[in-house]
Order: structure tokens, then sequence, then C-alpha cells
């Protein structure tokens, strides 16, 4: 069966801190089993972010790590294979002092075992344009078997906002798009807290987008894309997920 976002994702960032844990999974109640996807942030080039845990004692491996092209703003993102039920929260902690976030997203019908396919991450100055952000290309030669695959990625933007979903070479759909301006989007986040505050920017907004693609054969090179508004600097991440064959588990995953 295909997998399933279970949305919204969800959301958390504290400023001056060295913790930062997010609210409980949208579902309430894990899925058993189920993989779990992770994505955290940070803002100053020498903090490193360390391996997330969760309320059910899940463990989480890296996939990677990426800062923008000023080294500025940093993302990292984690999976776990998830073996409970029940509220689930996630904390991610940092090496030093500094703005932090996390985002969490729970995800249904992925394989329990060798889910995880391959991935690419990237850092860039946008220069105001459709898929002008990406997380850069990987070479997905092969689904493993699986019927299917997912590919997810997470940007955030510098200041600015960011524009639609990726739609060249390939097409993808927001999971979550997350702005602190309220209104307009689908989880706020307190204007204190946005990348544009740690820069130091008058804008009132902070975008980081999560979008997805399922793909029923392998494409070869692949990359997350994402429009760009107002030419800022940019951190990006993807990860490809191998879904459950015919009848087999589901899984769930957070970002």
């Amino acid at each position: 069966m295909p997998y399933s976002l279970i949305t919204p994702g969800v959301y958390n960032a504290a400023a001056s801190a060295t913790t930062v844990t997010s609210p409980n999974l949208s579902s309430g109640s894990l899925t058993n089993p189920s993989l779990i996807w992770v994505v955290g942030g940070c803002a100053a080039s020498t903090t490193t972010l360390n391996t997330p845990t969760d309320t059910k004692g899940n463990t989480y491996t890296l996939i990677g790590s990426h800062a923008d092209s000023a080294g500025i703003q940093k993302l990292y993102h984690w999976y776990a294979y998830n073996t409970s039920t029940g509220a689930n929260a996630v904390t991610v902690t940092s090496s030093a002092s500094d703005t932090v976030c996390v985002y969490a997203l729970e995800i249904t019908g992925l394989a329990t075992s060798g889910a995880f396919l391959g991935h690419s991450e990237n850092g860039l100055v946008g220069s105001s344009g459709a898929n002008d952000v990406t997380s850069g290309t990987y070479n997905l030669s092969s689904l493993g078997g699986a019927p299917a695959a997912l590919v997810i990625g997470a940007a955030t933007d510098s200041g600015g906002q960011l524009g639609a979903a990726g739609t060249s070479p390939n097409t993808f759909a927001y999971a979550d798009t997350l702005y602190n301006t309220p209104g307009t989007g689908t989880i706020l986040i307190s204007a204190s807290l946005g990348w544009d505050n740690i820069l130091g920017n008058s804008v009132s907004y902070h975008a980081m987008g999560v979008e997805h693609l399922r793909v029923t054969s392998a494409p070869g090179n692949i990359a997350c894309t994402w429009g760009d508004v107002n030419s800022n600097r940019h951190a990006a991440v993807m990860a490809i997920f191998a879904e459950a064959s015919a009848g087999g588990p589901i899984i769930a995953w957070v970002v």
C-alpha cells in the first residue's frame, strides 16, 4: 500500500537554548511498527546537534547535515524505526546555547527494515525563481525490490519566503509549510524564533518547507527543489525511503 504522511508534522524552536522538544506527534499514538523522520536546525556555524531522543526510546540514525552558503543556518536529519505505540515527542540537544528547532513527521506504509535508500544535502544562495532551491541530487538507480519509494525533503530560508514546491525535473507536493506569519502556513512559529530573527532581519516571516514525491520506478538522478522568492540563503536536505511490499507492515516517520 502507498505510504501515508501523518500531517501536520510537529515543530518547535527555542532561542538561546541547548534543548528543544517537539509536541507529541499528530497521530496521538504511534503506529507499530513505523519509521520516524526528524529534521533539526541550528543557527551558529560552530554549533552541532546531537542524536535525537524521544519519549518511547526509539533509536535514531543520522542521515546527513548541511549549512547554508554562509554557514549560519544548518539542517540535520535522522530516521528511526519505531517499535512502540502511544504518545511520542522528539527532543534535540545542541553542543552550545543557540537557536535550535526540531520538526518531526510520522509516516506509514514504509518498509520495516532496509527502508533507507539514499540522501543528499545542500547549501546555497537563491536567485529568485521556480525550482531555484535544491537539495542536491542523488542517483536512485534501484528501489531495492520495493514497489515504490518516498522522496522527502526540507528546506529553510534565511529571511524571505520559499516559493512553490518543486515542479522540475520532478513535481513535488508540500507536506507542511511552516511560516510565522499567521494564516500563511499549516503550522505557526513564534516570530521571535524564526531564522529572520537569528540573522537580525526585519521581515516578519520565516519559512521552512517540507515536500514529498512517490516514485514507482528508479528515476536515476533526483533532487528536491523549491521556489525562491527573495534570493536568500538556504539549507536543504532530502531522504529516500522504500515502501513496504504489498501486504507488508506499516511504518511511520518524523522530520
